[in-house]
């Protein structure tokens, strides 16, 4: 990745009645989206952008949003495996416990098939492995990747991989998967602000990661602010070291200060560009889907 490439904001579409965008992933021809207090799971359709709602079991469809004290706080999505069929993932931030301490389960074909997996002993078994404090524990990405999981981890900006097998056990027979590897990505500051990370995804299988980073205005990382920007970045399993990144700007040439709470890529392309798809919060009830442009 030559680090003279640019990032550009091709094109925008509001999303008014999806609240609280956090997490998206491609599957076949639709786009699905995960908000971290909706009580549904969204599918979008990348042909005409029509949606769809699914209710998410335990939840009141009379709720738009689920009020914040009680909110499962599901900040992230990625297709993977289970059992030989796609599903779609989505982890709680742990950000609360037991609150928010919880993994949703999809089938992609059938999205009213789900389950709810119960993660507080597996956050607080990864929390004494990476010798991480609670108070700095907030999953905020999620990427499958050549047989392995990736969780990001805001408060600290690590990166904790676990073989995917390994953590299919955990699934199946409760068994906890120690980390086989943890590391944390070097991101830039902005207006004295650490950038942190807040979503990813698989770029390709020679490990290499797109992710995105956001900054909010506050005196610490987990309290809700003003939002000073948000990154698009490409970092290197192999090599642990982020090869690009670039604070995204507007057509204006204006840092964009928008919270970017994931990415997703749609294609790749010959000539080297990337494009993709990312989402934003802004926490008044409805979100944004960007199309970028890597080139």
């Amino acid at each position: 990745m030559d680090k003279q490439q640019k990032v550009t904001i091709e094109g925008e579409k509001l999303l008014d009645s999806i609240p609280s965008g956090s997490g998206i992933t491609l599957w076949n021809d639709s786009l699905f989206i995960i908000t971290d207090d909706a009580p549904y799971i969204y599918r979008i359709s990348l042909d005409d952008y029509g949606y769809s709602q699914t209710l998410l079991r335990g939840y009141d469809s009379a709720d738009y949003r689920i009020p914040k004290p009680v909110k499962p706080d599901f900040e992230t999505a990625a297709a993977g495996k289970l059992n030989g069929a796609e599903h779609i993932f989505a982890f709680g931030s742990g950000s609360k416990s037991p609150t928010r301490d919880s993994l949703l389960i999809l089938k992609a074909s059938n999205l009213a098939d789900q389950r709810i997996v119960p993660l507080t002993s597996l956050y607080r078994h990864l929390q004494t492995e990476t010798k991480t404090p609670a108070d700095q524990w907030n999953i905020e990405g999620l990427a499958i990747t050549n047989d392995t999981l990736l969780l990001f981890n805001r408060g600290s900006n690590m990166v904790i991989e676990i073989d995917w097998k390994v953590f299919t056990r955990f699934l199946t027979e409760g068994a906890l998967p120690a980390p086989g590897a943890y590391y944390h990505l070097q991101l830039p500051e902005h207006e004295g602000h650490l950038a942190r990370v807040s979503g990813a995804c698989t770029l390709n299988n020679e490990g290499d990661i797109l992710f995105c980073a956001s900054i909010e205005d506050t005196p610490n990382w987990y309290t809700d602010g003003p939002v000073v920007g948000s990154y698009i970045g490409i970092f290197n399993r192999k090599t642990r070291q982020v090869q690009f990144i670039q604070i995204l700007k507007d057509k204006q040439g204006r840092v964009l200060k928008e919270k970017v709470e994931s990415v997703e890529v749609l294609e790749q392309n010959t000539d080297g560009s990337i494009r993709a798809v990312a989402i934003t919060d802004n926490d008044k009830g409805n979100s944004r889907l960007l199309e970028i442009v890597i080139r």
